[in-house]
């Protein structure tokens, strides 16, 4: 079979079966708007590829879970989001570490790109900081600590569908809250 002749709707049962001509049309149907997405907030073609590389490494690792997954590119561009801002606190914490410019072969980012990250990191926990604290803590251990809701229903006493709540609640007020910072990057406002 061709992979042009997948249609998408069984793609995912495909690769959920471990069919690698399905995943290989899966990872070119959305790997360059992953690659332009990682690449338009890193500016670096190293971070975005090795970003690209683990959204789809990710995906296999998953996929039997992808036939129930409603919206898969939203789901992808999900995986890709946490991964890029993953990839930018890593790139400050390594520059603040060691107080230099990456050395050939490293991962770089711009100037500009870095300048735009810090900002952005300060606003976001800025949002965080200013939550109530059940919102703040449901918030944390998804981002942070990367747990399902169930785990993190679990870990905190309440139902999936309180944490679902109070992580939507949390999304919403920290959106509103980077929004009033017009000067930041709009493409960093992907990453939320």
């Amino acid at each position: 079979m061709e992979p042009a002749s997948i249609h998408s709707t069984t793609l995912p049962a495909l690769v959920a079966l471990g069919d690698q001509t399905a995943f290989t049309q899966l990872f070119l149907q959305y790997r360059d708007r992953v690659y332009t997405t990682a690449y338009r907030v890193t500016e670096s073609t190293m971070e975005a590829e090795e970003i690209v590389q683990d959204v789809f490494m990710k995906i296999w690792t998953i996929r039997e879970e992808l036939p129930g997954i409603i919206n898969l590119e939203a789901y992808i561009f999900t995986i890709a989001r946490n991964l890029t801002f993953n990839a930018l606190k890593r790139l400050l914490r390594e520059r603040e570490r060691t107080g230099a410019m990456p050395t050939d072969g490293a991962p770089a980012i711009s100037p500009e790109a870095e300048s735009n990250a810090r900002e952005f990191m300060v606003v976001l926990r800025q949002a965080i900081d200013q939550l109530p604290p059940q919102q703040k803590q449901v918030y944390l251990l998804t981002k942070e600590e990367e747990l399902t809701k169930a785990q993190v229903a679990e870990r905190m006493g309440i139902s999936p569908n309180t944490v679902k709540s109070h992580y939507d609640a949390a999304v919403r007020t920290i959106r509103t809250y980077c929004a009033t910072y017009r000067k930041l990057s709009p493409l960093l406002f992907l990453i939320l």
